[in-house]
């Protein structure tokens, strides 16, 4: 964000907020937010960029950002295997607590070409057969042939409670997964940002105010409930 004189309620904006997503307080959005459904909740930084989140060890996080790619002089990041992409902040929060997790110490927010994300979902994409939060298959599950699989999941307050909400995680592999690898050098990534330095702020606010004040002086990115269009959302098996 630019403006870093912004208040909410006498809260200042964290010097950690990152520079590239806007922040709201999170007493703000659950207000704003639908409690229930299957929703694509997001930052939308632009209306042709979208952000998802990884969380990776800092051998993996710190070339990322470095070149903007995955793939350059990162050989701990396996382009051949499985890889996860978070459109819901909080949803990566838990994955990751908050970043205090081994070899998710850092949390990566990556801004995605909104149309190759569209076009991945509505012409490579299958739907998850999976229990919820489940990421590898049961012994004599037939896996997925499809380069993207969508799954929906719980989402997950600040403390990692489960909302009535669901929310997407979206696993790539094979060709998607090596164009999104390519990072800024190819056609699904306009930029890698690391966001652990506010993580960890907010993680650490939440310490020192605790659970009774912690929704009025924690600060989330901005996310908004995208309109899919009919075609995606049948492909995703949302509501009507």
């Amino acid at each position: 964000m630019d403006d870093t004189s912004l208040t909410y309620e006498g809260m200042a904006l964290p010097a950690t907020a990152p520079t590239s997503i806007e922040l709201e307080p999170y007493a703000q959005q659950i207000q704003r937010l639908p409690s229930s459904g299957k929703h694509v909740v997001a930052h939308q930084h632009t209306c042709d960029s979208i952000v998802v989140y990884q969380a990776f060890k800092p051998s993996i996080a710190h070339p990322a950002v470095t070149h903007q790619c995955f793939i350059k002089d990162n050989p701990e990041f396996k382009s051949g295997r499985m890889t996860w992409i978070k459109p819901g902040f909080l949803w990566m929060m838990y994955r990751s607590g908050w970043a205090a997790k081994k070899d998710q110490e850092h949390i990566l927010a990556v801004h995605l070409n909104k149309e190759w994300f569209v076009d991945i979902l509505r012409n490579r994409a299958t739907m998850s057969s999976r229990a919820p939060g489940q990421t590898t298959p049961e012994p004599g599950q037939k896996p997925s042939t499809h380069d993207v699989v969508v799954q929906w999941d719980p989402d997950h307050d600040w403390l990692g409670g489960k909302l009535t909400r669901r929310a997407i995680q979206v696993g790539l592999r094979g060709s998607t997964a090596a164009e999104y690898a390519q990072g800024t050098q190819g056609p699904a990534v306009l930029l890698i940002e690391d966001v652990t330095g506010f993580v960890v702020d907010m993680r650490d606010n939440v310490v020192v105010h605790g659970a009774e004040e912690v929704e009025r002086s924690l600060w989330v990115p901005k996310e908004t409930v995208w309109d899919m269009d009919a075609e995606v959302r049948e492909v995703l098996m949302m509501d009507s």
